[in-house]
């Protein structure tokens, strides 16, 4: 006997997905050091302490707040150096990655 949920498939975007493993980290603008990809802001805030007593992040450089919702609809990455403590939001990294 078979159930519904058993039948159901996620529909995975194979293609988005080698995507964005295949992408760098951007280095630091600060530091030259290369930073890492994070999808949400828990796993910013285990490598930077402020971000956890604040309870958010900002965008280096244009002060968005990182972790929107649609970000994470979209399963856009936000960057991040734990060295230097700063975030850049995914629509600053198009822009400031050489």
């Amino acid at each position: 006997m078979a159930d519904n949920l058993s039948k159901h498939q996620v529909m995975r975007d194979y293609y988005k997905e080698s995507q964005q493993a295949a992408s760098v980290p951007m280095k630091c603008p600060y530091c030259k050091r290369q930073g890492r990809f994070a999808a949400n802001t828990y796993e910013i805030a285990k490598r930077i302490p402020s971000v956890m007593t604040e309870g958010m992040a900002l965008c280096h450089f244009c002060k968005a707040p990182i972790g929107r919702q649609a970000d994470m609809v979209l399963q856009l990455r936000s960057w991040y150096c734990g060295y230097c403590e700063l975030c850049v939001c995914p629509g600053c990294q198009k822009k400031h990655k050489r």
